[in-house]
C-alpha cells in the first residue's frame, strides 16, 4: 500500500457516511500512487476498516470521477452529493471509481449511506 503523505491527511475531507477519507489530486499525489497525468477527480487518502467504502472494496488510491452520474473535482462536491442523497432519504450513492494501481475500466460502485 502507498504510503499517504502527512500534509495531504490534513489537507483531505473525511467523509464518515461513506467511512472514507478523499483529497483533491495533486501532482504529488498523483505520483504517490502512480496515476496518469491525466488523472481527474478525487483521490481516497483513507479507508475506514469497517464502512460502506470497506465493504464494497474501495482502497486508498482509487480515484473518484463520479458520483450521481456528474463529474467531480473536489471532496467537497461528493460531501454534498451525500448530503443531498440523505437529506431526499436515499440510503446510497452512486460513484463512478478509476481503480488506482490496479489498471483496467472504470467500475461503478454503489455505496451504502451509513446512518449518523
Amino acid at each position: 500500500m502507498a504510503r499517504v503523505p502527512r500534509d495531504a491527511r490534513d489537507l483531505a475531507l473525511r467523509i464518515d457516511a461513506l467511512g472514507v477519507t478523499l483529497a483533491s489530486l495533486t501532482d504529488e499525489l498523483r505520483a504517490r500512487f502512480e496515476l496518469e497525468e491525466s488523472a481527474a477527480g478525487v483521490v481516497v487518502v483513507d479507508v475506514a476498516v469497517a464502512g460502506p467504502a470497506a465493504d464494497n472494496g474501495l482502497r486508498v488510491g482509487d480515484v473518484i470521477t463520479e458520483i450521481g452520474q456528474e463529474r467531480v473535482s473536489e471532496p467537497a462536491e461528493i460531501a454534498r452529493k451525500v448530503e443531498q442523497a440523505q437529506a431526499a432519504g436515499r440510503s446510497s450513492v452512486l460513484l463512478l471509481v478509476e481503480q488506482g494501481g490496479r489498471r483496467g475500466q472504470p467500475a461503478f460502485m454503489a455505496l451504502r449511506i451509513a446512518k449518523n
